[in-house]
């Protein structure tokens, strides 16, 4: 189905024109100047020369996961994401010294190799389209790609995610003509799925899943499962997420953001910010006897203070 803008006018609505981005130089730089906003991740490089044989559009880290991502904007639908994608990851995992020298040479840093979580790179494709067959080629539960759709209306501009999670699967073939070498390199790659943090077995798996189907039905709001956790995000910016190393059989801790603004008469809210735990301020453990209406309200009110909304 074709997306369409209208604006409001006196005499009716007015449809606005997808201007699209003439160059894909244009789309490059619209998401370079906006990285934060759209994808919560940090600018490192743009063109950025892997190796011989790969250049990066543009080169950014993820601070919640320690993890590089590579960028690559299409402005055509006639390209195979699959094996770009895969030849991207195995020559990142070859060449770690050179980004991450690249990283401290932009941070003023001076991290090493083991500073960083390697299993968790990713590539991010951005087109103003995808064809349903990139789509679904890229869909399988063990592939470590996102792929958005940005469109241009004028000044006006939509984004959304298309990523599709097909699970239960067996995972895809990386590329037909793989390399022992690539294979061993890809093989440090893991995409984590919420039955690798939270299984369905675990006796309070009732009550996440009371947390989880809240939370998407939220406006905007979508999941993002990493190596730390079950993540909840709104608009790209995080909400609270489950915390991997928190569940057991006895309980589970959710961590959220901006909990000094929300109210918690119960007192469920326990202060983190001590801790090292970035943008999340609280954590709320949830037992089998805890009051999950509770636990709701105080989530919602975090995606209201997140969303900017008044609680």
């Amino acid at each position: 189905m074709a997306f369409i803008l209208y604006r409001q006018s006196e005499s009716g609505l007015v449809k606005l024109p997808d201007d699209g981005f003439p160059l894909e130089k244009d789309l490059q730089r619209f998401v370079e100047e906006n990285i934060g906003e759209l994808l919560g991740l940090r600018f490192i490089a743009t063109e950025f020369e892997i190796d011989a044989h790969n250049r990066a559009d543009t080169l950014a880290y993820d601070e919640e996961n320690s993890a590089f991502v590579v960028i690559e904007d299409k402005n055509t639908r006639n390209a195979s994401l699959v094996d770009q994608g895969y030849a991207y990851l195995a020559a990142m995992l070859d060449r770690k010294a050179e980004l991450v020298l690249r990283y401290n040479l932009v941070t003023g840093s001076n991290r090493s190799v083991k500073d960083f979580e390697w299993s968790q790179s990713r590539i991010v494709f951005i087109s103003p389209s995808f064809t349903p067959r990139q789509i679904d080629a890229t869909s399988f539960g063990d592939m470590p790609f996102q792929l958005f759709e940005l469109k241009r209306f004028g000044d006006t501009f939509s984004w959304r995610e298309v990523t599709k999670r097909i699970q239960d699967q067996a995972p895809r073939n990386k590329k037909s003509d793989v390399t022992e070498k690539t294979e061993e390199l890809l093989s440090e790659i893991k995409v984590y799925t919420e039955e690798d943090i939270f299984p369905t077995s675990n006796r309070l798996y009732p009550r996440y899943q009371m947390i989880r189907d809240m939370m998407l039905e939220l406006p905007d709001v979508s999941l993002d499962v990493k190596r730390s956790g079950i993540k909840f995000k709104v608009n790209g910016k995080r909400i609270c997420e489950v915390n991997r190393t928190g569940v057991t059989k006895n309980k589970f801790d959710v961590l959220v953001v901006n909990g000094d603004e929300i109210e918690d008469a119960g007192g469920m809210l326990i202060d983190i910010k001590g801790y090292e735990w970035g943008s999340l301020t609280h954590r709320i453990a949830v037992n089998q006897d805890t009051n999950m209406k509770t636990v709701l309200f105080l989530l919602e009110q975090t995606y209201d203070s997140v969303r900017g909304r008044k609680t």
